[in-house]
């Protein structure tokens, strides 16, 4: 059971690489926005791809895959911080977050 739970601490670590790469890919795009005038720039978080169906048929299942949309709620929790960040940083510009990971629930 070590070894497993070895695989999958080694596998969220580097999910989490790809989430922090990802973030930082769109904080330069969206500097890159201001420096061209961008004033007012709205993200939006991403929605539960855990539950799209490309996802169920891999992982063989008709219930939303978790470990796919934990991996999001992080994304979206960096995006979030990261727009709170810009907002901070760059006083001329408004940023505005959208979560749209919860549409699928209504």
């Amino acid at each position: 059971m070590m070894i497993g739970a070895f695989i999958i601490k080694e596998q969220l670590a580097n999910l989490t690489k790809v989430v922090e790469g990802l973030t930082k890919h769109v904080q330069t795009h969206k500097m890159l926005n201001f420096r061209n005038g961008a004033r007012k720039i709205t993200l939006f978080g991403l929605a539960q791809i855990g539950c799209i169906p490309e996802e169920l048929k891999k992982h063989s299942t008709l219930l939303c895959v978790d470990s796919t949309n934990k991996v999001v709620q992080l994304f979206n929790k960096n995006l979030k911080a990261l727009v709170d960040d810009l907002n901070t940083n760059l006083p001329d510009a408004q940023f505005i977050y959208i979560n749209i990971f919860n549409v699928l629930d209504a």
